[in-house]
């Protein structure tokens, strides 16, 4: 299977990757998130069923 990991600061994305492992991609997506401050999220979706396989969302240390 090949999913796609998006990940974005408020409603502007950021980075985007392909691959078929979830996990990897998951830990790419929190790297991104901590190369700077603000609200990140992301999803994992399942490119076949275009089914949200994982998310994550940061808050901004003020």
């Amino acid at each position: 299977m090949l999913y796609t990991a998006k990940v974005y600061v408020g409603d502007r994305l950021i980075a985007e990757k392909e691959g078929n492992d979830v996990d990897k991609l998951f830990a790419w997506m929190i790297t991104q998130a901590q190369n700077g401050a603000g609200r990140y999220q992301g999803s994992i979706i399942d490119n076949d069923t275009q089914e949200v396989i994982r998310t994550f969302k940061t808050n901004s240390v003020e």
